[in-house]
């Protein structure tokens, strides 16, 4: 589920990305792309913060941690 859940952030931070640099059609695609197949570090980093957290592997809060 890790790998699911990096994927799907990759995906959504790229096209995030490409929206914000104002791309459209085939030129949007491209770029959502080719932000899929080679991410940024800082993409890689949010994603795998994202996918630790949904899978409830960070160390989480007080109450957590006091079991």
């Amino acid at each position: 589920m890790r790998s699911v859940n990096q994927s799907m952030e990759i995906h959504r931070q790229a096209t995030k990305i490409a929206i914000q640099e104002g791309l459209k059609g085939d030129v949007f695609n491209k770029r959502v792309g080719e932000l899929i197949v080679n991410p940024t570090t800082e993409m890689t980093q949010k994603a795998s913060k994202l996918a630790t957290k949904l899978l409830f592997q960070d160390l989480g809060g007080e109450i957590q941690s006091a079991g």
